[in-house]
């Protein structure tokens, strides 16, 4: 899912600022693209390893880019 494919329509039907609010916490809504290399036609999120073996991994590049963010905010 990605803003390109679907827009703001899983932000609004989400309805999850409120809940962030009142616990005071950030929410995320990371981003894909959709790309013939790697194959990833859809702009899915990495389930099945198209960014590397690592994929699932503390090392995989999805998840240090999220680790990266919460350095970022201080989390």
């Amino acid at each position: 899912m990605n803003v390109d494919a679907i827009g703001e329509r899983f932000v609004g039907l989400a309805d999850w600022h409120q809940a962030a609010d009142a616990a005071q916490v950030v929410v995320l809504y990371p981003q894909t693209k959709a790309s013939l290399v790697p194959l990833n036609p859809k702009g899915c999120w990495d389930w099945w390893g198209y960014t590397g073996s690592q994929y699932d991994t503390r090392d995989g590049a999805q998840v240090r880019w999220l680790q990266s963010v919460f350095q970022q905010i201080g989390r």
